[in-house]
């Protein structure tokens, strides 16, 4: 569901308003059953064997989302615009790393090869979901034709825009894993990683 709400506060000043719940699915290699690995290193004198494996119990990217903005039209093409945002997430995807035995996994013995159990420990890289967290931040545009100037050069324009983003979400440090589920047992809060805090575009334009 979504909500987008404009009111026309004056000639040239628009407020809009929106709101609304969201979904991203997984990506198929996080979702993919599909196992992988070989033998990685020792622990107390027994090999350790790593496993690729995709999570096919994984529930979507979910968020509610909450945007304002004020936008004033000062000019024919002409813009100066700012923005506020808030994003509660509420269901993200992790990739971690666990020390677990095959049993604890819940996938069928028959899949093993030759030498191994039940009990065979494996070093496993897999995707779970967790808590997430909430994101925030606000947006200033600016838009402004060279029409005041003369002849040739009145067909250029320039486009401005900064955005600030502020995110710190819950991460598991440490997990055990029952049936692909991960059973959770630390957590730390930490900036949502990959998000750039500042970014700025700038851009000039001729029509």
């Amino acid at each position: 569901p979504s909500l987008n709400l404009a009111w026309d506060v004056a000639d040239k000043v628009v407020l809009r308003f929106g709101a609304a719940k969201t979904m991203a699915r997984p990506a198929l290699l996080y979702l993919s059953p599909g196992v992988s690995g070989g033998p990685t290193a020792y622990q107390d004198d027994d090999r350790i064997y790593a496993i690729n494996l995709g999570n096919p119990k994984l529930e979507p990217f979910r968020s509610t989302n909450f945007d304002l903005s004020a936008e004033w039209y000062f000019a024919e093409g002409a813009l100066l615009s700012a923005a506020v945002f808030y994003k509660d997430i509420e269901r993200y995807i992790q990739r971690t790393r666990l020390i677990t035995t095959w049993e604890q996994l819940g996938y069928s013995l028959d899949l093993l090869p030759a030498g191994f159990n039940a009990d065979s420990q494996f070093n496993v890289q897999s995707y779970y979901n967790t808590e997430g967290g909430p994101l925030k931040g606000y947006e200033l545009t600016y838009q402004q034709p060279f029409s005041f100037l003369p002849g040739f050069w009145s067909k250029f324009g320039v486009q401005l825009n900064y955005t600030h983003v502020e995110s710190t979400i819950k991460y598991m440090t440490s997990t055990a894993a029952s049936n692909n589920t991960a059973i959770v047992t630390s957590v730390v809060e930490d900036d949502l990683i990959n998000l750039s805090p500042n970014s700025y575009n700038a851009t000039l334009y001729y029509d």
